[in-house]
């Protein structure tokens, strides 16, 4: 079938005027939209060829569901035109402002999700209609279906698999810590399962689109989907996990992450300015091999020149993890540094994030030296013994690390970032906040080439400072050249001196 001259497609009649939403596509995906559409009849594409295009990505009541929403008139004969076709799967592009806001710019898209997947056969549970209502976001035309169970774990292993290489996530039961706070207080609405994304996963609505493109593709008999969904495919690849030894390892080199959580972590971390994605993060120090060592941890800390995540599991079976968007900068208790990409990640027995809320710049601390701050009589008071720090104020961190790293806390909230209370209350959750014993600490850099030569080299200014610390003023103690250990070495190496100076040979001397 040819193409009109306005670039549509000529086999349908409603192909006359142009799709109101064609602008969010750039042109390599319009091309692959038209050759797509080219398979349909004169009506255009029927819902075996959605079946075709997306068969190996979404159920087959997903695919039922966004037929429905395209299609014109009923039953066999139903079609979806050139403009509902492009129309519709504009749904799936990002909302203007995606590089100020993911939640914000992916709540559409977050929400279509939900549509093709949520449940018919369960509802939202009254609790969670409930925090709606507070949220000014009931939505009654909706409550009719919701995610449940068995649907949220077939939405997250339909954009999993999307993401991830050949090891994969490790199975659907690898989700349940995410899966298990998004259900904290039940079956999810349509605005309760945004909420939820929109803090947790924000990134789930450019997953979603690289696979609608990806069936696209599929239905085009296309190789690879456009050129821009490609690099959107790549941004959101489950990162690598690198070992120590710089190589990546068949098994995780984590004690912490698996598959699973680094990738959903991956969906909440903000990606580099510069446009190309980290997919390697390095794991630059663990307490496995290390030990609970403070001069190493803090030779790993100081120097490293990019974002990375730290990653604690404690004694009481609680994980959890801070990510840190710049380089680290020892300083004086009650002084923070970071930006608001910052963000802490509760890890089990459930997965939840925790961005910042910009009320407050308190984002980060490293006490480097507890010992030398203030007045030693205030050891042991709030505060003062505690070297690592997130979020809260100085005398009560919401996360933090003791001077020794055996002993670390998690709160559940601050000012600085989000907290997840209400939901808690309503599950009817104490709020634990004891100190527990450090079971494993790791740091991963999350920097790529640029900040391990950062690292390099603030390693080897390092050790030439503490070359040249360790020298000695041989003078201060009456020591000449003369009677120098130095001069009789060289002169057993076989030079010469003339007077008390070392003269080289003159040109032409044998």
């Amino acid at each position: 079938m040819g193409n009109s001259p306005s670039g549509a497609p000529a086999n349908a009649a409603a192909a006359l005027s142009q799709p109101a939403q064609a602008g969010r596509f750039d042109e390599d995906e319009l091309v692959l939209l038209r050759r797509a559409f080219a398979k349909g009849d004169a009506g255009g594409l029927s819902r075996a060829q959605f079946g075709t295009a997306f068969g190996a990505m979404l159920p087959t009541g997903a695919i039922d569901r966004l037929f429905a929403r395209m299609a014109r008139g009923e039953g066999p004969l139903a079609r979806v035109p050139w403009c509902a076709w492009v129309d519709g799967l504009a749904a799936w592009k990002p909302a203007s402002g995606a590089h100020l806001n993911p939640g914000l710019a992916n709540a559409a898209r977050l929400g279509v999700l939900w549509e093709l997947m949520a449940s018919a056969d369960a509802q939202p549970d009254p609790r969670v209609l409930e925090l709606d209502k507070a949220a000014l976001e009931s939505s009654d035309e909706l409550e009719d279906r919701a995610l449940d169970e068995p649907s949220l774990f077939a939405l997250l292993v339909c954009c999993a698999r999307h993401c991830s290489d050949a090891q994969g996530i490790g199975g659907a039961s690898a989700l349940e810590p995410v899966v298990a706070d998004a259900l904290l207080v039940g079956s999810l609405s349509r605005a309760a399962w945004v909420r939820w994304a929109c803090a947790c996963v924000p990134r789930l609505g450019e997953v979603a689109e690289l696979l609608v493109m990806r069936g696209v593709a599929v239905l085009a008999a296309a190789s690879l989907p456009s050129a821009r969904s490609m690099r959107v495919a790549e941004e959101r690849w489950m990162p690598r996990l690198v070992g120590l030894s710089g190589s990546e390892e068949a098994e995780s080199p984590s004690l912490v992450l698996t598959p699973a959580l680094t990738w959903a972590i991956s969906l909440a971390v903000p990606q580099p300015s510069n446009g190309s994605p980290i997919d390697e993060w390095r794991l630059l120090y663990t307490s496995a091999e290390q030990g609970l060592s403070m001069n190493r941890w803090r030779a790993v800390l100081v120097g490293y020149g990019g974002p990375s995540l730290v990653v604690v599991s404690m004694s009481n079976g609680v994980s959890w993890a801070a990510y840190v968007d710049t380089p680290w900068t020892p300083s004086e208790a009650g002084r923070f540094f970071g930006s608001e990409d910052c963000a802490l990640f509760a890890l089990a027995p459930r997965f939840h994030a925790f961005p910042a809320t910009k009320y407050s710049g308190n984002y980060c601390s490293f006490v480097q030296n507890v010992k030398a701050i203030g007045n030693p009589a205030a050891r042991g008071q709030a505060g003062v013994e505690e070297l690592v720090g997130f979020g809260g104020a100085a005398s009560r961190y919401r996360a933090s690390l003791t001077e020794d790293l055996t002993r670390a806390i998690f709160r559940h909230s601050c000012s600085t970032y989000a907290t997840d209370t209400a939901r808690m209350d309503l599950a009817g959750m104490a709020r634990e906040e004891d100190e527990h014993r450090v079971t494993t600490l790791e740091f991963f850099g999350l920097g790529g080439e640029a900040a391990d030569s950062a690292l390099r080299n603030s390693r080897l200014q390092s050790e030439k400072g503490r070359a040249r610390a360790g020298r000695v003023n041989r003078a201060a103690f009456g020591e000449t050249w003369q009677d120098s250990p130095d001069k009789m070495l060289m002169e057993l190496g076989g030079k010469t001196f003339h007077s008390d100076n070392l003269r080289q040979p003159e040109h032409g001397a044998a």
